[in-house]
């Protein structure tokens, strides 16, 4: 299935950004991040900033943006999905992060054709549409991709978590007469028959995360993961694939010790070029250093990049208004809502307020 070209708008660069004419979707996100058109934390800055780069090294690294492929997965999104937004479906038109993400995706290539990325990290806050765009990758990779065989799995740690995903992409052929023609829905699967292919949700809570030949694995809420039980089972079922792709998606977690943490700390690294790796892709979504998410509204895109077009923002100023009565809520909201990973799931007393009192205790004062 090859959704139908139109074409894609085009934006003057600076000289501080790129030497050519953004002439793609996710290119242009990348240059309005840049130059502050689009407000984003450091991460995506560094992330859009690595983009651009690489845009003008490839004579240099080999490596390849087709921005005709990044074009054609996006377009695949809106012109073949559609989307649930506040109890409405809609066409799944996509937001600019959400272009950048899937144009990165499928737009870069290594010097021998495949396609450069083959882990994506991406961290953004609770309702930021994680799933549902989870889901439409899974069905790109599922009838679009050119592969045989294709198998694709939504895995979390629970089977009910995994079949969250797996039912965003179900809805997705329902209703798309295209889809239905080409694709076999069962009550835990979705069949591809022109091309051997299966869509399915796996969870560590069965047995059966061996022996994938895995095309595409969707890693549900990252920071659930005590282990990297499924995610290296997944991992372990891509090595026959030539253009797999392991896209992860998560909030901040607790644990610090967990397999989020590990990646998060990873993709951050990644980012800030303390570790070369050119087939990790990192979405990190942060505030940053001085925010106050507790007074300051206008630094609660940098946690929600969607804010407003996908998540309500009387959602999260009923979050803030919580924290700040409850603090046993504030360590809940930092974390899933503005992307600080916290070291527990629960405060009682307020941080400033536990540090502020740290003096030493004067005992013989404290007598009668």
């Amino acid at each position: 299935m090859s959704p139908r070209k139109k074409s894609p708008s085009s934006r003057g660069s600076s000289s501080r950004s790129s030497k050519k004419t953004v002439k793609d979707d996710a290119s242009a996100y990348a240059i309005d991040v840049l130059e502050g058109r689009v407000l984003a934390g450091k991460p995506v800055r560094q992330a859009c900033e690595r983009h651009v780069q690489d845009w003008n090294s490839q004579k240099e690294t080999g490596l390849k943006w087709r921005a005709d492929l990044a074009q054609e997965a996006i377009e695949f999104f809106e012109e073949v999905l559609t989307v649930e937004v506040r109890n409405e479906v809609r066409p799944f038109t996509l937001e600019g992060f959400e272009r950048f993400i899937v144009g990165s995706i499928f737009g870069w290539h290594n010097p021998d054709g495949t396609r450069r990325f083959r882990t994506a990290y991406v961290e953004i806050g609770k309702g930021g549409g994680k799933t549902p765009l989870a889901a439409g990758i899974g069905l790109y990779g599922l009838v679009a991709d050119g592969e045989q065989s294709p198998e694709v799995y939504a895995a979390a740690v629970t089977a009910e978590q995994a079949r969250i995903c797996f039912r965003d992409a179900a809805r997705m052929v329902e209703r798309n007469s295209d889809l239905k023609q080409l694709l076999e829905e069962r009550v835990s699967s979705i069949y591809y028959p022109g091309r051997g292919g299966v869509f399915r949700p796996v969870s560590s809570e069965h047995r059966g995360l061996d022996g994938k030949r895995v095309h595409i694995a969707l890693i549900d809420e990252l920071h659930e993961h005590m282990t990297d039980l499924v995610v290296e089972k997944m991992r372990a079922g891509t090595k026959a694939r030539r253009n797999a792709l392991i896209f992860e998606i998560t909030n901040a977690g607790v644990e610090m010790t967990s397999v989020c943490w590990q990646h998060h700390e990873y993709s951050l690294k990644v980012l800030e070029g303390t570790f070369d790796d050119p087939a990790w892709f990192a979405y990190v979504c942060a505030l940053d250093e001085g925010d106050d998410w507790m007074s300051d509204e206008s630094c609660w895109i940098k946690a929600n990049p969607g804010l407003g077009a996908i998540l309500p923002i009387e959602y999260l100023r009923e979050q803030v208004r919580t924290a700040r009565g409850m603090p046993t809520k504030q360590a809940m909201v930092a974390r899933l809502n503005f992307c600080q990973w916290v070291q527990q799931a629960v405060t009682w007393i307020p941080t400033e307020e536990w540090n502020s009192n740290s003096d030493p205790l004067d005992i013989p004062g404290l007598q009668g």
